[in-house]
């Protein structure tokens, strides 16, 4: 029975060997960190970093859904500088109207990818490199290439920097929620199936009958929503709309997701 189970264990070492090594490198950082830094397990710095970290999880779990299309999506981190100087002008009216405003302007923006992946059939890096410009011009114009403060008067920072239940800050428990939720969406519902098919390819799922244009197009929105979500946390959590922020977010969901 030893012998079977250290098989097994073997087994599936050789299988994660990868995953493994990153779990293992990630803890022994965590690990040095304790050691070296007196408050690096502190409350006040854990709940800073999963604040601060809200919008890379948020981008990364849309990047994760067009990565497993096939496809890519270059653009979430100019389309969080856009949406974050959409929100900032959008707060002297409270977080109930810029919430829902901010992230339905990503959608816009990720419509755009979809219309030029599924519709027009320009290839994803090429289709979203133009929305990642278009949407970096954007923010610029609108700010004059300046930070927008927010209103501090109304009730629009509290979304990043209250906590809820005075416990854990309202960004994580938001992104939480959502990796919950589309985590059942993958996992539990036909279009979950459906986007795990078009990665396995494209052409038999469409030759099974599955409805990939839709798939497709919902996935390059959602990526634009949840990048739209993390404009919205970066301008309500710093105080302002950054049009110069988001450089190289991609990269960092891309790494996320891979």
């Amino acid at each position: 029975m030893l012998d079977a189970d250290a098989f097994d264990l073997r087994r599936y070492m050789n299988r994660n060997a990868q995953s493994v090594t990153v779990w293992v490198a990630l803890a022994a950082l965590i690990i040095f960190g304790l050691l070296r830094y007196e408050n690096f397990g502190s409350a006040y710095n854990i709940s800073s970093f999963l604040n601060y970290n809200a919008m890379f999880i948020a981008i990364s779990v849309g990047m994760c859904f067009v990565i497993l299309t096939g496809g890519i999506d270059l653009s979430v981190g100019s389309v969080a500088a856009f949406t974050s100087v959409v929100a900032a002008y959008l707060s002297p009216y409270g977080l109930e109207v810029a919430a829902p405003l901010t992230v339905l302007a990503g959608v816009a923006l990720g419509s755009v990818n979809a219309i030029f992946v599924v519709l027009m059939r320009i290839p994803p890096f090429i289709a979203t490199l133009a929305t990642m410009l278009g949407a970096k011009g954007g923010a610029l114009v609108i700010s004059g290439a300046q930070t927008i403060s927010v209103d501090w008067d109304s009730n629009f920072t509290r979304l990043g920097m209250q906590k809820a239940f005075g416990t854990v800050p309202w960004t994580i428990l938001i992104v939480g929620v959502l990796v919950a939720i589309l985590w059942v969406v993958l996992e539990r519902t036909p279009l979950g199936r459906t986007v795990l098919a078009i990665g396995g390819g494209e052409d038999a799922s469409t030759l099974m009958g599955l409805k990939v244009n839709r798939a497709k197009a919902f996935v390059y929105m959602l990526s634009g929503g949840c990048a739209g979500l993390a404009g919205l946390f970066l301008a309500s959590g710093f105080g302002a709309g950054q049009p110069l922020e988001g450089v190289g977010w991609e990269l960092s969901a891309i790494a996320s997701v891979v």
